[in-house]
């Protein structure tokens, strides 16, 4: 009994242990480009913040208290924790500027002030699009349902059949198309802890960084570095 109780964990161990290594080794093709940037998309939310206005007033101190905390948050850990290439933050009510080519003024810091002589140049294409929440089905990642299957059509995001139903990081390319499922297009390198940190830090970086709204699906986990070591296995 004891035998193959080991034999099953063993085989266990194994088959996540490869699972690891194959996100951890998702290289691109040869001669696949980098991003010169990345642009974080700050969400404000603002169709719900008219709905709550509209029917539910009372709570909207504490809607932007989450919206407020989640933004403070990602702006904290990419300005720490990403080091790539330079990180520029938008906010999503910008993001039809930022598809017409309009940089100016639209790119901001971690302190949201505007960006001067930023990498990348209007009308360039050449940066990646980031924000942590809910996936969009994207053309190339729609397929038809299959009977039993709920709503219309279903997301094939990669590797990842529960993308639909939790946040994550989301990354686009400058047409605000997502990534393709080979490409890196979220943080395959997951729970991955910044070199140099140990466990006592690292149990306050997450601190620091962590939000879970109480009321609402407003959250953020922290992506930064993870998402950094998934471009650097990606394109070495």
């Amino acid at each position: 009994m004891r035998t193959s109780f080991l034999l099953i964990l063993i085989a266990i161990l194994a088959c996540g242990y490869t699972a690891e290594a194959q996100l951890f080794g998702r290289r691109g093709p040869k001669g696949a480009t980098p991003p010169k940037a990345l642009l974080v998309t700050l969400l404000s939310r603002q169709k719900q913040r008219v709905h709550l206005k509209k029917y539910r007033p009372e709570l909207l101190p504490e809607f932007e208290r989450d919206v407020a905390e989640v933004a403070k948050r990602t702006r904290l850990d990419y300005s720490r924790y990403f080091k790539y290439c330079p990180v520029y933050f938008v906010i999503d009510s910008m993001v039809d500027k930022i598809a017409a080519g309009e940089l100016e003024g639209v790119l901001l810091d971690s302190s949201l002030q505007p960006v001067r002589n930023p990498v990348i140049r209007p009308g360039s294409k050449d940066f990646f699009i980031a924000h942590y929440g809910s996936p969009i089905p994207q053309p190339d990642s729609v397929r038809k349902a299959s009977p039993g299957d709920l709503g219309g059509s279903v997301e094939d995001y990669g590797d990842d059949p529960t993308a639909l139903f939790r946040e994550k990081l989301i990354v686009t390319d400058a047409n605000f198309r997502l990534l393709s499922k080979n490409g890196p297009r979220t943080n395959y390198v997951r729970a991955f802890r910044p070199r140099g940190m140990d466990n006592l830090e690292y149990r306050h970086y997450r601190r620091a960084i962590v939000y879970n709204s109480d009321r609402w699906y407003i959250d953020y986990l922290p992506t930064a570095h993870s998402y950094e070591a998934t471009l650097r296995t990606y394109f070495r």
